[in-house]
């Protein structure tokens, strides 16, 4: 059933989009709008296999990982319909920070995927667990998410010596604020043996790290390259 909604809200995308470039839009907008549409028929193709194969975790993880890309597109077609922010440039080594922090955002989504494969939520009673021990790979997925939020802590720091625009360090403050309280529900969630509303809600939360993690590093993308030597300092 919400299959066919996103069926619709994607075809709806892709005729917006079709419409705006006419107008003189980027023809960026048509590419990412049949990505959505793509995805959503792929979305369902995944489904039916997790179903056929009985909740297989690797499948189950695929679909999970999957609408993470499909939200992260959706956010791209938003704000590539939207006026270009303008922001003062970045240092390069921040630039460079930034790119290492989606990618460890990228391992740290994909490594939780394992972590709940692994554990009693992977699917019913009966579904297949991937062979690896759940206390090790939460182990590996905290010692990750540690490594993951002191880099966050440094991208931010240097934004702020930097004096930075205001609206990219407050995209680091949005996800070390996410960072922090999902490591609080990781924690619990193992000390109090994996209710599965903290499941749930731990679902969500990488959801929302990646979402901000993305937003971030779309920001300093944009806001391009300051190649100038030195600390800028206040006037």
């Amino acid at each position: 059933m919400v299959t066919f909604i996103l069926v619709a809200l994607a075809l709806a995308a892709l005729i917006f989009a079709i419409d705006e470039v006419k107008k003189g839009s980027s023809k960026k907008l048509i590419k990412l709008a049949v990505i959505q549409v793509a995805g959503v028929f792929g979305q369902a193709l995944l489904g039916g296999i997790t179903v056929l194969t009985k909740l297989n975790p690797l499948p189950v993880a695929g679909h999970f990982l999957l609408s993470i890309a499909l939200i992260t597109g959706a956010i791209a077609l938003v704000r590539e319909s939207r006026p270009v922010e303008q922001f003062a440039p970045v240092r390069k080594e921040i630039r460079q920070l930034n790119l290492v922090l989606l990618i460890m955002a990228a391992l740290v989504v994909t490594l939780g995927t394992l972590v709940t494969g692994s554990g009693p939520h992977a699917g019913d009673a009966s579904a297949k667990r991937f062979p690896f021990d759940p206390r090790t790979i939460s182990f590996l997925h905290a010692d990750l998410v540690i490594a993951f939020c002191g880099l966050t802590l440094a991208v931010w720091l240097a934004l702020r010596v930097t004096h930075a625009d205001s609206r990219i360090i407050e995209s680091a403050q949005l996800l070390i604020t996410f960072i922090l309280s999902q490591g609080a529900i990781g924690y619990t969630q193992y000390f109090t043996k994996l209710p599965e509303a903290l499941v749930a809600l731990h679902l969500i939360g990488a959801e929302c790290v990646w979402i901000s993690t993305y937003l971030l590093y779309s920001r300093i993308k944009r806001a391009g390259a300051d190649t100038a030597t030195g600390l800028r300092t206040e006037t």
